[in-house]
């Protein structure tokens, strides 16, 4: 059930699996396809795993058993809580080797335990198949093996990762490791995450283009989420409003819901798709504004040429981008309101402040059951488009903006005034013009910006 995986540790490797150091950055274990145990695939498979963590329960001796227990026993950083079972297991594994009460149990302790002993005890990540390399933190490699390679390999890895590699030469193994281990530990130990810029949650994702032919689904259904957040949120309903906020770049993606999951080669009769499209980004540099369909539509993802060409979207808006930053991620919100079937696809964090727009639209339960949609998808049209911080929650994200707002605010005295341009005025006619594009989308309309 791991030879699809790379493997990877989290935290200090001193096995013997060669040379090289490679760190990645924490992102990739947002990608849908990472996951990481506890200790080691196979310490479930020879059955050290109920030695070292006997709270696993009993061994049974089967070999499907002991394989479907890693599979159930897996953490993914995008699931909501993983940090706090995290710890919970690394204070009770190191309790247990260590024979102290879990409450004498801190992270120098885990530190210095992890460093005393075998790899196979520590966490274990199962990475995907294929990495960019840009996820790539840093390369720490010895100078006697970079020397092997020849004059071309060795320009070509300087130039890709320049300044995030490391080419030293040691006298022992030993002294090569402790290097490597106090530098990451320099670099990374006293970092808070709070102070990143651009902290992760949820998903992280790069998708390919497929023409939207072949939905990405993702690892965490609605239901799922649901039945997590009823954890510390006792008394909630049903039927109770889900929002899914994401970032993407550029655009050109559709964020499919449906009852089942889809699978494009086999028929599915019964499947029910809510379909939130994203136009991709307009051109900034063309003086003629021009700006593709963003849509919802409840049917499949595949039909979305003819959706476009026939216009079948049950909502739509050409004015989805104006006043906003198209140069970086964007983030959206999609709001689905089960007890009233209404749906509202709008802008979240910095570009709210710009665009009010919302698509909308209301289904009857009779077109499109908004409690049966279950199942998350993703895909992208023409374009490779990277998505990042994609969750779901059951509760309005407004610190998204509040952050943002308050900035907004104190900096506002500082703008120059027009006192004869009325601004909002301005924007609002520029939506209507682009609004009545709508009747004729081959027509382009021209927009005159004003400077302050």
């Amino acid at each position: 059930g791991t030879n699809k995986n790379v493997f990877s540790i989290l935290g200090p490797h001193m096995g013997d699996y060669g040379d090289v150091f490679i760190v990645f950055k924490r992102e990739i274990l947002h990608h849908p396809d990472a996951n990481f145990s506890i200790q080691s695939a196979t310490s479930y498979a020879s059955g050290r795993a109920f030695k070292w963590r006997p709270w696993l329960g009993n061994d049974r001796g089967s070999q499907n058993d002991r394989i479907n227990l890693f599979h159930k026993t897996k953490l993914h950083a995008s699931i909501t809580g993983y940090e706090y079972a995290t710890a919970l297991e690394l204070i009770a594994t190191i309790s247990q080797d260590l024979k102290k009460k879990s409450m004498n149990i801190d992270l120098e302790t885990i530190l210095n335990c992890w460093l005393a002993r075998d790899s196979h005890k520590n966490i274990e990540g199962h990475l995907p198949q294929l990495i960019p390399l840009d996820y790539i933190e840093h390369i720490y490699i010895p100078q006697n093996i970079f020397d092997s390679f020849n004059n071309e390999t060795c320009k070509a890895i300087k130039t890709i990762f320049d300044d995030r590699i490391s080419i030293k030469s040691f006298q022992s193994l030993e002294i090569y490791r402790k290097f490597v281990i106090k530098d990451l530990i320099d670099k990374y130990g006293q970092r808070n995450i709070h102070s990143i810029s651009r902290p992760i949650q949820g998903t992280v994702i790069t998708i390919p283009s497929t023409d939207f032919n072949d939905p990405f689904v993702l690892p965490l259904t609605i239901s799922q989420a649901y039945e997590q957040y009823k954890i510390n949120h006792l008394q909630i309903s049903t039927d109770m409003t889900v929002y899914i906020y994401w970032q993407v770049m550029n655009g050109d993606m559709m964020l499919t819901l449906s009852n089942e999951q889809i699978n494009t080669g086999e028929q599915q009769p019964n499947l029910r798709c809510l379909i939130c499209y994203i136009a991709e980004k307009p051109l900034t540099k063309d003086i003629h504004y021009y700006e593709h369909v963003s849509y919802l539509y409840n049917g499949r993802p595949f039909q979305h040429e003819i959706v476009i060409k026939e216009q079948k979207y049950v909502a739509k808006s050409r004015s989805f981008y104006i006043g906003c930053n198209t140069d970086d991620f964007m983030t959206f919100c999609l709001e689905i309101q089960r007890s009233t079937g209404k749906v509202i696809l709008s802008h979240s964090g910095s570009n709210s402040i710009y665009n009010h727009e919302k698509i909308s639209s209301i289904f009857s339960k009779s077109n499109l059951d908004l409690n049966q949609l279950n199942y998350i998808h993703v895909s992208a049209g023409a374009h490779t488009v990277p998505i990042r911080n994609l969750f779901i929650t059951f509760e309005k994200q407004s610190e998204l903006l509040d952050s943002i707002n308050s900035n907004v605010q104190l900096n506002l005295p500082d703008l120059p005034h027009a006192n004869h341009i009325d601004n909002n005025k301005t924007v609002l006619s520029r939506i209507e013009i682009v609004k009545q594009s709508d009747q004729n989308p081959g027509k382009s309309i021209g927009l005159y910006i004003y400077i302050l």
